[in-house]
């Protein structure tokens, strides 16, 4: 995740995956012209068949994998929320602002030995913990925003909670 806005009243967050978009948008136009090219050129019809399985693949991998993803914190309404988007659907989750203590990183080590990581919020209610997002990730994308995160709010440490950022 990137920082795309950090004001005193205001932090923003967002990932949005263009490689990925662009990627799979090249796949489906390269398959459809190759079918589309077979059936040109050759006379051959099975590129008909090519055709749709490029275009309904390709299509529903790129709108079930492409998400945007947003965090956004405002002082000025209470509010941390955690938005994903895809193709079919938008989803929001919201925290209020007051009862976030800070950011951490919560690490799983997963069946090949790599290391998955997941930002959580500490909070100051019964809750305790709440994730922030539903994907473990191996990059250092959830360490950025925790620490983002906190430097947003002015916290470093917290004493009931160790850091491992």
């Amino acid at each position: 995740m990137k920082i795309t806005r950090e004001t005193e009243d205001e932090l923003v967050l967002e990932s949005q995956p263009w490689l990925v978009g662009l990627f799979m948008i090249v796949l489906i136009v390269g398959t459809f012209g190759v079918g589309l090219n077979m059936i040109l050129s050759e006379g051959d019809w099975n590129g008909l068949f090519l055709m749709g399985a490029g275009l309904s693949t390709g299509g529903l991998c790129f709108a079930f994998l492409v998400e945007r993803t947003q965090i956004w914190a405002d002082r000025r309404s209470d509010t941390l929320a955690y938005r994903r988007q895809t193709v079919f659907r938008k989803t929001e989750d919201r925290v209020a602002l007051s009862s976030v203590l800070a950011a951490d990183v919560e690490s799983r080590r997963s069946k090949n030995g790599s290391v998955n990581r997941l930002t959580i919020l500490i909070k100051d209610d019964a809750v305790g913990k709440v994730a922030i997002g539903s994907v473990w990730v191996s990059g250092g994308g959830p360490a950025r925003a925790a620490r983002a995160i906190n430097r947003w709010l002015g916290v470093e440490t917290h004493p009931s909670f160790p850091f491992r950022i």
